[in-house]
């Protein structure tokens, strides 16, 4: 039998309340309107970051005016804007784009540059892309390399599986397409490997290549475009655009062949027709198409020539919006990003990296590197800065302007090779201008 102070003991137990913890405070208890001050107060990539903290971060920052707020003031003309009334709706994630597009131009014309220079390959190439932050490299040799824009390693590697040297190539998230002698070899990423082989035996005299699933096409000396499906391994349509021979090609939206000659014409193409629609012609003295890029984002093609003069034409009314010299010689590469579509990266013989601006064909500013980037050993990577280029060209070294034979860009920085051995990334770091 339990004792009186047993029962009392258990009495009180049975009685006694667990008292209630305190909930620890959080940052989300001082409330959106304060949050929406303590971000105002970030810069844009900060602000970014900040959005994929917390969903209620993310959605505090998506409701509010921060982007459109961060975009004027990048502008530095906040007050002039709001005081004319000129304040466009737009979704948030349209102001992101117009803010990184902005940034991306302001770093390209007035950033200050590193440049990082590293050995890629056992012999020169001549063809450089980027996507992701991922650069591919070959042309020349019979390896294709794909490398980190950060680390500079190597992530992958790919062999041709004939002795043929590359010719061209291009790649996406899940595969290489390259111009293997006259085959395509399309290599899947982390995968298999298997090649295109044309009825009769390999393409004579391939020039170049592109590719939009599911089908790639190869221009040929002879002025003829190999239209070939990529998945039935065959040759669907064989157009003749030119009486030269075909030195650039480009798909846009899977419904134009854009294509250039060495006779200095571009010729705009249906793609599953071949049917012609326009020929666009340079107004001056005639020389021969070296390069062409496509804006799709603003329904412009720019081509670049062999005299150094760079063309952009519209391509909803087929007429001229430009023409420029922006080198003393061959343009051999030209390059947009996707995101920017107001400034345009070209490179070539005279070995000077330049910054066009891509609605009128002004040159914004042109960089040469500061230190010869040569003799470099397997792992090794060399380092310096980049200049702008005020001084008439003969009097820089050409040891410091290698020849540039292919440029890419991605966001803030721009990947070239020289025919040689080497990879040159050149990455732009924008200046804070109050």
């Amino acid at each position: 039998m339990e004792s009186e102070e047993a029962k009392e003991k258990n009495s009180k137990a049975i009685k006694r309340v667990p008292k209630r913890r305190k909930r620890a405070s959080t940052i989300d208890d001082i409330g959106p309107d304060l949050l929406l001050r303590i971000f105002g107060c970030l810069d844009p990539l900060d602000l970014v970051r900040t959005s994929a903290v917390t969903k209620s971060w993310y959605s505090i920052i998506q409701r509010s005016s921060l982007w459109r707020d961060a975009y004027y003031k990048q502008r530095h003309s906040l007050t002039n804007h709001f005081k004319q009334g000129f304040l466009p709706e737009m979704p948030p994630k349209d102001w992101v784009r117009q803010l990184v597009s902005q940034q991306h131009r302001a770093a390209l014309v007035h950033g200050s540059v590193q440049v990082h220079c590293w050995k890629g390959h056992s012999i020169g190439v001549n063809c450089c892309r980027m996507q992701m932050g991922s650069i591919l490299t070959g042309v020349g040799d019979q390896t294709a390399r794909i490398w980190c824009s950060k680390s500079f390693h190597c992530l992958e590697e790919y062999s041709t599986p004939s002795k043929a040297a590359l010719v061209d190539l291009d790649f996406d998230e899940s595969k290489i397409v390259g111009l293997v002698g006259g085959d395509i070899c399309i290599w899947k990423r982390h995968g298999s490997s298997h090649m295109l082989r044309p009825r009769g035996g390999p393409i004579q005299h391939a020039h170049c290549l592109c590719y939009a699933d599911p089908e790639a096409a190869i221009g040929c000396r002879d002025g003829t475009i190999r239209i070939f499906d990529m998945y039935s391994n065959q040759c669907s349509r064989i157009f003749r655009q030119h009486g030269g021979a075909v030195t650039c090609l480009s798909i846009v939206d899977e419904q134009l062949l854009i294509s250039g000659t060495s006779l200095g014409c571009l010729s705009v193409s249906d793609a599953a027709s071949g049917q012609k629609i326009a020929s666009l012609r340079q107004s001056t003295a005639v020389t021969g198409i070296s390069c062409l890029w496509v804006n799709q984002g603003s329904s412009q093609v720019f081509s670049g020539t062999t005299s150094g003069h760079a063309y952009s034409w519209d391509l909803r009314m087929y007429r001229p919006l430009w023409e420029t010299r922006v080198s003393p010689s061959v343009i051999y590469s030209m390059h947009s990003q996707a995101i920017d579509s107001s400034t345009l990266v070209l490179g070539g013989i005279d070995g000077v990296l330049r910054i066009i601006d891509a609605n009128n064909g002004q040159i914004l500013s042109s960089y040469v590197a500061t230190a010869k980037m040569a003799n470099i050993s397997d792992g090794m990577i060399a380092k310096c800065t980049a200049k702008k280029v005020s001084s008439p060209l003969d009097k820089i070294p050409k040891s410091l302007r290698r020849p540039i034979t292919c440029v890419a860009i991605g966001l803030n920085k721009v990947v070239t090779v020289h025919n040689d051995k080497n990879i040159m990334l050149w990455t732009f770091q924008r200046k804070n201008v109050c």
